[in-house]
């Protein structure tokens, strides 16, 4: 396998680490495409600047031990993915109450969840 210059992070890459760890694999699997310790490595080596793990692609604690040693930016899951669920949310409120909400609605309505929830 030849080194992955990974600025952003495909499904492609993803797999192609996955196959390095396990040849065998071949179908893309939640729990085998976990970012492990060696992962890590190979996207700090990288120069990878930051991480921000997707809903069902968790990183290990031995990779986020790594990432924060390497002075990584690291964002979990729960922090990475507030947004886009919370606008999912008013997005099916729209669509319940057959509402039309502009870009600045659907910011306020955010920016007031956000705030009741103390984030």
């Amino acid at each position: 396998m030849s080194d992955i210059r990974l600025d952003s992070i495909s499904l492609e890459a993803i797999m192609e680490l996955v196959k390095k760890r396990d040849p065998e694999q071949t179908e893309f699997h939640q729990a085998a495409c976990s970012l492990g310790k060696e992962e890590a490595r190979q996207l700090v080596n990288n120069d990878v600047l930051s991480i921000a793990e997707g809903a069902n692609m968790p990183c290990t604690d031995d990779a986020i031990k790594f990432f924060e040693n390497a002075d990584t930016l690291y964002a979990p899951g729960k922090a990475s993915n507030t947004g886009g669920v919370a606008v999912s949310g008013l997005e099916m409120t729209q669509n319940a109450k057959r509402l039309s909400w502009d870009f600045e609605q659907v910011d306020n309505n955010l920016i007031s969840q956000f705030t009741t929830l103390g984030i």
